[in-house]
C-alpha cells in the first residue's frame, strides 16, 4: 500500500477517515489549515502538511472526479451538488426524516467508512 493523502484531516469526516487508515496499516499524509490539531491528533503516526483547500469550484471538483478518478458522471454530479450544498451552509441542519425517505435506519459515517473501505482501495 501506497501512501494517500487526507485533506481536511482535522474535520468531522477527514479525522475519521485519517484513524480508520492509521488503524488499518495504512500510511497516511494529514492536510489541512490546522496543523497544531493534526499534530496532537496523530503525531507521528502521520506526515502533517498545511493544505488550505476554501472555496475550490465544484466544476473544477468534478471534472477531477470523471477524469482522473473515472468515477460515474451521475455520481460526481451528486457529489458536487452536496458539496456546493455544504459551501453555501445549506447543510448544517439535521433532520430525522431520513428513515421516513429511505426505509432505512441512517448509520453514522464511521459505519459508512468500514462497510466502504473496499472502495478505496
Amino acid at each position: 500500500m501506497g501512501r494517500i493523502l487526507i485533506t481536511g484531516a482535522s474535520g468531522n469526516v477527514g479525522r475519521y477517515v485519517a484513524q480508520y487508515s492509521l488503524e488499518n496499516g495504512q500510511e497516511i499524509t494529514a492536510a489541512g489549515t490546522h496543523t497544531d490539531t493534526l499534530a496532537e491528533m496523530f503525531g507521528d503516526r502521520a506526515e502533517i502538511v498545511y493544505f488550505d483547500f476554501t472555496n475550490p469550484k465544484p466544476s473544477l471538483a468534478k471534472k477531477y472526479w470523471i477524469e482522473v478518478r473515472g468515477l460515474e458522471k451521475e455520481y460526481c454530479t451528486v457529489m458536487s451538488i452536496l458539496y456546493l450544498m455544504t459551501r453555501l451552509g445549506t447543510a448544517e441542519k439535521v433532520t430525522s426524516v431520513f428513515e421516513e425517505i429511505m426505509g432505512k435506519k441512517p448509520r453514522s459515517f464511521q459505519e459508512f467508512v468500514r462497510k466502504n473501505a473496499a472502495s478505496w482501495k
